[in-house]
């Protein structure tokens, strides 16, 4: 009987410990998926953006459009300069919005939505449901672009139709080809913010323009 209790116990253990270590792993991958999504791969690099950020855009911002789910630390962060903001998150891929899911169910103003950024019936679905935007914030398109053009006809759509007036649009780039061809991505306007962020560990630095929404312009959405 008592070799019985004992086995019982070795076997509880054992099952205690694997679970620990399952646990163990799963925090390790989430903290890997985070870095290998993160825009910015440090504190100091994500502060650097955020100061341009604040710098242009009013604390009590209604509503914000993440375009690109590709957000590690940043996401957390932005929750908490913007804390009465509605927050939309769109990405074209399932995975990468389920990867972000428990992180947006802590703050209860988050949005989550698999959009195709370059599918124009689901952009103007989009906006027909949700409205125009005070901040619209886009990253890594190049990802699920297959060239430039689209990234292009993308980006003037948003600011044509996506954007309140006095709104402020910001494009986060870091594929080179497009960086050459960044000032077409929104046609006949200059960003009136340009700046470039050199990554830690990264032989390539990301790009950031902010344009702002002078006037008010006719167009789809309320």
């Amino acid at each position: 009987m008592n070799d019985n209790f004992n086995i019982k116990i070795l076997e509880e253990e054992k099952l205690k410990s694997e679970r620990n270590m399952n646990s163990k792993l799963s925090k390790k991958r989430n903290r890997e998926n985070n870095n290998k999504f993160s825009i910015f791969k440090s504190i100091e690099n994500l502060d650097q953006f955020l100061r341009l950020l604040i710098s242009c855009t009013n604390v009590k911002t209604e509503k914000i459009l993440l375009v690109g789910a590709n957000f590690g630390k940043e996401l957390e962060r932005f929750f908490e300069i913007f804390p009465e903001s509605q927050f939309f998150i769109t990405d074209k891929s399932k995975s990468m919005i389920n990867s972000i899911k428990e992180k947006c169910e802590i703050f209860e103003n988050s949005n989550l939505y698999v959009v195709d950024a370059f599918d124009g019936s689901s952009l103007l679905d989009f906006l027909l449901k949700h409205g125009k935007f005070d901040l619209v914030i886009t990253s890594r398109l190049n990802d699920y672009s297959p060239n430039n053009q689209q990234i292009q006809h993308f980006h003037k759509f948003i600011y044509k139709h996506y954007l309140k007036k006095n709104a402020i649009f910001s494009i986060i780039i870091h594929d080179q080809d497009t960086w050459h061809s960044c000032f077409k991505l929104v046609k006949k306007k200059k960003p009136f913010i340009n700046e470039i962020i050199n990554i830690k560990n990264s032989k390539n630095p990301v790009h950031i323009l902010f344009y702002k929404k002078k006037k008010k312009l006719a167009s789809l959405g309320g």
